[in-house]
């Protein structure tokens, strides 16, 4: 038995409640190691044995096993180990001390695993307006306006405005419902003086150029009408150098009341400029964003003004969601109390992350209910468009991006191929329509919730920012992956919410079923050369099988 490879950790991804009654426990080991694991649950305080399970094979990738089980557990005060077997008929126990040999397990329960007493607040559960939701993401400028004033097929530049706006949005909601999303996403709208608008200059008000609070309000009715719910983008961790707080930091230095709401190393901010480069005495968004200064997210009288922005747009126009630019590098106790706010103004709105890396810390410690998945999108990148990897490890990104998160949470991670921070996935997959159509279904099939960028459905070409931002060419609508997408999201909006994924390799193609009130809808994904034999049939090379209630949908090559 491999020992090394064991692993568990209560009160984490490996074991969680998923109700006040109900936990789900997981367990690793080494890949193909062992015959069975068991899981044995006592009573904490007495610890008369309740049951014993033979727990599910749930996951695999190339090292490892993941076995999971769900606990009738009573709002907690359980023990609980592990019973391993495995190929040889060697039997060992798994408990806080490690692995221990049948003999040497104590009767005291200081050694064993536990599910501690269960608090609401220790569920993490998916509100029931955002079960099987699909998200459409707009970047307002390059959208669409009722007067267009500029060349919406020219390049975009950083600093150019296109002049799309919100009356013009929700003149296209209908085209957002016509595609089967149920959400839309939009990137900044407040007061800022760039065409991205990260730099807020106002909090409280909507940027005139996009028709000011009147065309958000209509934007709103419209998009509830329509049953699209709307996800603002909330920049706390830095503002514009333009913002009235700053700009009374650089009139006063620290006789004003803003001083220690940046990060300030001497009596005033300053920079030098020399060779296009700022070198600044103050923290910014990022390496030469002078632009941008950091707000000091330890300051208490940040984190309440955060706080009460948050609830702001909640209570004055019914926002349903945050998104939240520069996720991990603000403080989680700040976002715990932005999450306080925002769940007193609507307790069924959500908070998302911008988070680039391992998001565990901010989702495990009461902040974000989910992230922008890109663990998802380096994993069909590195398989779809860079030809870095294969459907095993593909699979096994996949696998262990899902795995790093308890169920809930991965229902509420906003899946992504591209966005307005990064190359479109179009470009990067040379333009090959078979590529660019499996990495959409990939999306739609695997846990979360699929995003679609403003343009995918064209699909729309582009590099990095900014040449990911250009206009949309409403000129191309009603293409072959429009129709993809609206049967790939009816799809998903008509699951039942206990739809369960697994994700495995089998003989070069990527295998996702989705299980769900007893009905399975299947994609196999062949991106090889050779015919890929699987459980769901040979798929032939460059080919996918889809299958969607009981009916085969063709991934369409343009």
């Amino acid at each position: 038995m491999n020992i090394h490879a064991l692993y568990h950790r209560p009160q984490s991804e490996y074991a969680f409640p998923v109700s006040l009654d109900r936990a789900v426990i997981r367990f690793r080991a080494a890949r193909d190691d062992l015959k069975s694991v068991r899981l044995v649950v006592k009573y904490k305080y007495n610890e008369k044995p309740i049951g014993e399970a033979v727990m599910r094979k749930r996951f695999s990738d190339t090292l490892f096993d993941y076995y999971e089980h769900t606990v009738e557990t009573d709002r907690g005060r359980r023990l609980y180990y592990f019973v391993l077997t495995d190929n040889c008929g060697n039997v060992m126990y798994y408990t806080e001390t490690g692995a221990l040999p049948p003999e040497d397990i104590p009767d005291g329960y200081f050694p064993h695993f536990q599910i501690p007493f269960v608090s609401v607040s220790d569920v993490v559960s998916v509100p029931q307006k955002f079960r099987n939701t699909v998200i459409y993401q707009i970047f307002p400028d390059r959208f669409y306006t009722a007067s267009p004033k500029t060349d919406w097929g020219k390049r975009p530049r950083h600093d150019d405005y296109f002049g799309g706006d919100l009356w013009g949005a929700a003149e296209k909601l209908y085209h957002i419902s016509s595609l089967g999303m149920n959400a839309v996403y939009l990137t900044p709208i407040t007061a800022s003086r760039s065409n991205h608008r990260y730099d807020v200059e106002d909090y409280y008000s909507v940027d005139e150029r996009l028709g000011g609070d009147r065309a958000f309000a209509a934007f709103v009715d419209r998009a509830h009408a329509l049953g699209i719910k709307v996800i603002l983008d909330g920049v706390f961790n830095h503002c514009s150098a333009h913002n009235r707080m700053f700009a009374d930091v650089r009139a006063n230095g620290k006789r004003s009341q803003f001083y220690d709401w940046f990060i300030i190393k001497g009596d005033a901010p300053h920079c030098n400029f020399s060779g296009g480069r700022a070198d600044c005495n103050y923290e910014t968004f990022a390496w030469n964003a002078a632009y941008m200064p950091k707000l000091n997210c330890d300051n208490y009288k940040v984190r309440a003004f955060a706080a009460d922005v948050a609830a702001h747009w909640i209570k004055k126009f019914g926002v349903d969601a945050w998104r939240l630019d520069v996720g991990d590098d603000v403080s989680i106790e700040m976002w715990r109390e932005v999450r306080r706010a925002i769940k007193a103004a609507d307790g069924n709105a959500i908070m998302i992350g911008e988070n680039w890396m391992d998001p565990r810390a901010y989702l495990s410690g009461g902040a974000f209910d989910g992230v922008m998945n890109y663990g998802f999108l380096r994993a069909v990148r590195d398989w779809l468009a860079y030809k870095k990897t294969d459907a095993i490890g593909a699979a096994q990104q996949l696998v262990r991006s899902y795995l790093r998160v308890n169920s809930a949470n991965a229902r509420m991670m906003m899946n992504l191929i591209d966005s307005h921070d990064t190359h479109r996935f179009f470009t990067l997959c040379g333009e090959d329509m078979f590529d660019y159509h499996a990495a959409l279904a990939v999306m739609f099939f695997y846990d979360g919730m699929p995003t679609v960028y403003y343009g995918d459905e064209l699909p729309l070409s582009g590099d990095s920012d900014p040449d990911c931002r250009r206009g949309f060419d409403w000129s191309r609508t009603g293409s072959e992956t429009s129709r993809l997408i609206k049967t790939l999201a009816d799809m998903r909006r008509g699951e039942a919410d206990d739809a369960e994924t697994d994700i495995r390799a089998e003989n070069g193609a990527l295998v996702i079923t989705r299980t769900a009130g007893g009905k399975t809808n299947s994609l196999a994904v062949n991106a090889t050369d050779r015919t890929a034999g699987t459980a769901l049939g040979d798929i032939p090379p460059r080919s996918a099988s889809v299958v969607i209630d009981g009916n085969a949908v063709k991934l369409g090559v343009r």
